[in-house]
């Protein structure tokens, strides 16, 4: 199998030709006006754009629809993003790493209900690396599979990225059932375009709505640059319309909280539809988050040292139960940063696999429990009542602190369930401290 990296430089100085060229003669507007995006992908020739297979107003990859693999089970392929946070300018780190979250959240398989599942999993300080001819033999493909997918700003010239912003795809050919995307990149091109992360400014592109579309493009999706008449008619006859995160036509000011219907339902065309039990179980994960909320009285639910109703507010022998817990915690070594970071990752993995392999979620468990605690909480002996609540503060507090400090290393969806989980753990001990109250 050949690997498509080496013609990186080539085929994008073709492209980048190809649609200067289109700019001086017909319909794309000056550089400096309505600026365009291209995204860049890694063909043998510009010609195999004819060939490209199409669904509604896009195309993909190829017309065996090149995509993301699965490597362990074929069947539901989890594609990881970071982001490298320095882009300079007035833009704060969490600006632009919130940017990348929300961005990937939109693409989520909640959000498209399809067998690929994007996940922003933090920042990073890597840069770009360079692959080369051999990267789809064994073992090299799985070690480029392995490699940190990344987003970055570039600040200075480069020729193969003058867009807003480019996406490098490298992808491995074969027989069919073989071919895979095994890495990309997203450069964000800072030198000559200016962005912004929530405040419209002028000439300023904004940030999320420009990785929405790039993001489209690292999942296996294609569209025709502006003004290019060698691109196909796709299914109804244009590129993608004007609600599409790939519509072809991107300026300033223009922000786009979401992808559309259509642009979920290419994905689902390309990574197949979610089973009625994945479905079942993605509308539990979404919908035990609202009855979370809903049970949350008073409102909002509060960890223990934060809460502001006297029958909630926190012990003093919870106070030293967290000092216990931490003393603890230093002495075996494990009270520091990446300490905690590494505890949270294990637990991080183990929640993901149960959300894509196992018929029963978390969430499923979590709210087994919570429907069923009145009845645990009454049947439990009035000495266990108390090292329970001591043990949910200690709980609670771990997950507080782990959202704080671990907010862009985490998996956004993991960190959606760790908030659900600490509001469920507050809930539980609310009514084990009401319980307390009633038999004393």
């Amino acid at each position: 199998m050949k690997s498509k990296a080496m013609k990186l430089k080539q085929t994008i100085f073709t492209i980048n030709r190809v649609v200067e060229k289109l700019r001086n003669k017909c319909v794309l507007p000056a550089r400096g006006a309505g600026k365009t995006t291209p995204s860049i992908v890694f063909f043998n020739s510009f010609i195999l754009l004819l060939f490209f297979g199409s669904f509604s107003g896009f195309m993909f990859l190829s017309p065996t629809g090149v995509k993301w693999k699965d490597k362990l089970y074929d069947r539901f392929p989890q594609v990881k993003l970071k982001m490298n946070p320095n882009f300079g300018g007035n833009l704060t780190q969490d600006a632009v790493l919130n940017s990348a979250k929300e961005a990937s959240n939109a693409w989520s398989s909640g959000k498209t209900k399809a067998r690929l599942f994007l996940s922003f999993v933090g920042q990073t300080s890597s840069s770009p690396v360079g692959l080369d001819t051999n990267l789809c033999t064994n073992p090299n493909r799985e070690t480029t599979k392995n490699l940190d997918n990344i987003i970055y700003a570039q600040s200075s010239e480069d020729p193969d990225c003058t867009g807003v912003a480019c996406s490098f795809v490298w992808y491995c050919n074969g027989t069919v059932g073989e071919e895979e995307i095994v890495h990309f990149d997203i450069q964000v091109n800072t030198r000559d375009y200016s962005f912004e992360t929530g405040i419209a400014a002028p000439e300023a592109y904004n940030l999320k709505t420009v990785l929405l579309k790039q993001l489209g493009y690292v999942i296996g999706f294609f569209t025709c640059p502006p003004g290019n008449m060698s691109c196909p008619v796709t299914g109804n006859g244009i590129t993608p319309d004007e609600n599409s995160a790939l519509y072809k036509f991107l300026k300033p000011e223009v922000h786009k909280t979401s992808i559309s219907s259509d642009d979920a339902l290419g994905v689902r065309t390309l990574y197949g539809e979610l089973t009625n039990e994945e479905l079942e179980k993605s509308n539990v994960v979404q919908g035990f988050a609202l009855e979370v909320d809903s049970l949350c009285n008073p409102y909002p639910c509060q960890v223990p040292n934060e809460e502001t109703d006297s029958r909630y507010a926190i012990r003093p022998q919870e106070i030293a139960a967290l000092q216990v817990h931490e003393n603890r915690m230093q002495a075996a070594g494990m009270n520091t940063v990446p300490a905690r970071l590494n505890k949270f990752q294990w637990i991080q993995k183990d929640y993901l696999t149960a959300l894509i392999q196992n018929p029963l979620s978390a969430e499923d468990y979590l709210k087994e429990n919570l429907d069923n605690s009145r009845i645990y909480i009454s049947e439990t002996p009035k000495e266990l009542l108390l090292p329970s609540v001591l043990d949910l503060c200690v709980t609670i507090h771990n997950r507080k602190r782990a959202m704080e400090e671990h907010k862009y290393e985490l998996d956004a969806q993991y960190l959606e369930f760790l908030e659900v989980e600490m509001k469920t753990l507050i809930i539980l001990r609310r009514r084990m401290l009401d319980e307390i109250s009633t038999r004393i």
